[in-house]
């Protein structure tokens, strides 16, 4: 795959060079024009020209034709304003990597066939304009379903009704937007919730579940679905709300109003995440909302927990942990990745998150297909 990347970046300059020298004469240009195409042939040229083989694992997306004044504009902002008509093919070099990771946007000028490329960590704002080129990896990408984890057999409830009650969990998934709520953000939510009301006993009206969108029956999902609000398959609703800052805000603010002192809490984190500098990071919630890691650490630490533990799968949720291991504790936190690294769905399916999949795995004792797993390193009856 390096290899083909280096061989599309040389020949991606080549073009922008002499993309520079034309920029202003899209209108009047006499070279070569494209063959009347549809939007699947003119997506493969553009890949082609990019030298970006049919084995690269990489998702592309066309939107077009477009004309002069239309922009370019990520989820962060505008990159390029289209000086005449063409097409901008979305480039997600590592799909299986949750974001904010390298992506590219190529602009192909309509009449010249010249390529001006643009290396981003974003996805477009306007994703619905843009539809998927047809691939062997799109095709088993989006093929994706959801699953709800095995349910464990044996066992045994052994928790008084008191200590049920005093055992709390916060389950986040923001998603970001239709296009990048990846259905493997769902499947982690669904096996976690079965953790905790099987393995742990927790109450199911102790679970606060915030999802995308919440209960909208509209799609939220990149393959086309809704998500299910029923996380663990017994009839009920799961999910209470959607995964916007104002409703984590106040999520955290009525349990540091309703908390006694006695209750443990647990936070669980999926989807995606970024980096503002350094350790200052973020995940994303749904509509392109933002949770930074102070603001998260500030809606943290009033809560009178006696216990509290965090476990973060977005990218560069490492930068998350200095914020809320701190004096007095007691609160124990885990990540997926460092604050400047990405995390990534787990082959060969990419059904799951990699690191959320074996950490649930060591809590539950088994893994989602129901693989029986031992986490007791020293057998002391203690994860």
């Amino acid at each position: 795959m390096k290899k083909q990347l280096h061989k599309g970046i040389s020949i991606v300059n080549t073009y922008i060079i002499a993309g520079v020298l034309l920029i202003a004469t899209c209108s009047t240009m006499t070279l070569a024009t494209l063959p009347k195409a549809d939007n699947e042939e003119i997506a493969h040229f553009i890949l082609d020209q990019l030298a970006y083989g049919d084995d690269v694992n990489i998702l592309c997306y066309l939107w077009g034709p477009v004309s002069e004044g239309d922009k370019i504009t990520t989820a962060k902002g505008p990159i390029y304003t289209i000086p005449c008509s063409g097409y901008v093919m979305y480039i997600d070099l590592y799909p299986t990597a949750n974001l904010f990771h390298p992506v590219q946007y190529v602009f192909l000028k309509e009449q010249t066939k010249e390529l001006f490329v643009f290396d981003e960590k974003c996805s477009p704002l306007n994703f619905d304009d843009y539809q998927v080129v047809d691939t062997a990896f799109s095709q088993f990408f989006f093929a994706i379903e959801n699953r709800r984890a095995a349910i464990p057999e044996n066992i045994t409830p052994n928790l008084e009704k008191s200590e049920r009650d005093s055992l709390w969990a916060v389950l986040m998934n923001g998603g970001a937007d239709s296009g990048n709520n990846h259905v493997r953000y769902w499947n982690d939510l669904s096996n976690i919730y079965i953790t905790l009301t099987t393995v742990y006993e927790f109450a199911d009206e102790n679970i606060i579940v915030l999802c995308s969108d919440g209960t909208n029956p509209a799609v939220d999902q990149s393959n086309g679905q809704n998500s299910n609000p029923d996380l663990d398959g017994d009839g009920d609703d799961d999910i209470m709300y959607s995964c916007v800052l104002s409703n984590v805000e106040m999520v955290f603010a009525s349990l540091a109003e309703n908390f006694t002192g006695t209750e443990k809490l647990f936070v669980f984190t999926t989807d995606h995440g970024g980096s503002n500098s350094g350790y200052d990071t973020y995940e994303n919630l749904w509509n392109w909302e933002e949770l930074t890691d102070a603001h998260f650490a500030e809606l943290l630490a009033p809560i009178p927990a006696a216990e509290k533990i965090c476990t973060f799968e977005p990218c560069f949720s490492g930068g998350f942990l200095d914020n809320i291991i701190v004096e007095p504790g007691p609160i124990v936190a885990s990540s997926a990745c460092r604050y400047d690294e990405y995390s990534w769905a787990m082959p060969p399916d990419y059904v799951y998150d990699t690191y959320v999949f074996h950490w649930t795995a060591a809590m539950k004792g088994e893994d989602a297909y129901g693989v029986p797993v031992n986490a007791d390193a020293n057998q002391d009856g203690i994860i």
